[in-house]
């Protein structure tokens, strides 16, 4: 079973949160999947990916 898609561009990027997001390119088949890219930061991603934010790793200095 498919899960829909989402049909219009996003309105910001979840990796930055920028608002600057552009549509890149559309399945073959059509409402199977988009790629959306943030044109500020130049994250890409698919309307099937699951929603997630990008996990930032902090760097800890070691002790001793």
């Amino acid at each position: 079973m498919n899960t829909p898609t989402q049909s219009t561009t996003p309105s910001i990027c979840p990796r930055c949160r920028s608002k600057t997001v552009a549509h890149l390119a559309s399945s073959p088949v059509a409402g199977t999947w988009t790629v959306f890219q943030c044109t500020t930061c130049l994250y890409t991603w698919r309307s099937s990916n699951p929603s997630r934010t990008p996990i930032r790793r902090s760097i800890r200095k070691r002790s001793g």
